[in-house]
């Protein structure tokens, strides 16, 4: 699931969180349970492999994190973070999942080990395959509007 989508549903639980605690928890969980929703990231990157594979997964990863460092921009100026604690610690554990994971790929660290196998088993909670990332974004961008409605009606 792309990092926007993690981040602003993590903005919507850093609305009801009663502090910055909880709201990282809160992220740090909803990520797992989003990446369960087949969203196409595995069909997406089988297609690519070895030096090939990190420097798509890397390119892409920057553009998704630039691409969300814009969107919480235009959220701060829509008036939508009204608990900026609560709101970055919430979009810190939304993504956090991603980072450790990318760090587990990168070093291979055995550290990082749990939260990769955690990482394999929340995206096949809903289903065993890899979902074709054409149907995985369009599920993606159904949940994003969702969310985005959500955000604001709050």
């Amino acid at each position: 699931m792309f990092l926007t989508v993690h981040a602003t549903t993590a903005l919507i639980i850093a609305k009801i969180a009663p502090n910055p605690i909880v709201a990282f928890l809160g992220g740090f969980i909803s990520h797992y349970l989003l990446d369960g929703i087949p969203h196409g990231d595995e069909d997406f990157f089988a297609k690519f492999d070895g030096k090939k594979w990190k420097l798509v997964v890397g390119t892409i990863a920057a553009i998704d994190f630039s691409i969300m460092g814009l969107w919480l921009i235009f959220l701060l100026y829509q008036n939508q973070l009204p608990n900026l604690n609560n709101a970055m610690a919430a979009v810190v554990g939304s993504i956090l999942p991603d980072f450790l994971n990318g760090l587990h790929i990168l070093t291979d660290a055995k550290i990082f080990n749990p939260f990769a196998k955690i990482n394999q088993l929340s995206h096949r909670l809903m289903t065993k395959k890899p979902t074709p990332y054409r149907i995985g974004f369009f599920y993606q961008a159904i949940f994003f509007a969702a969310i985005i409605y959500l955000l604001f009606k709050l």
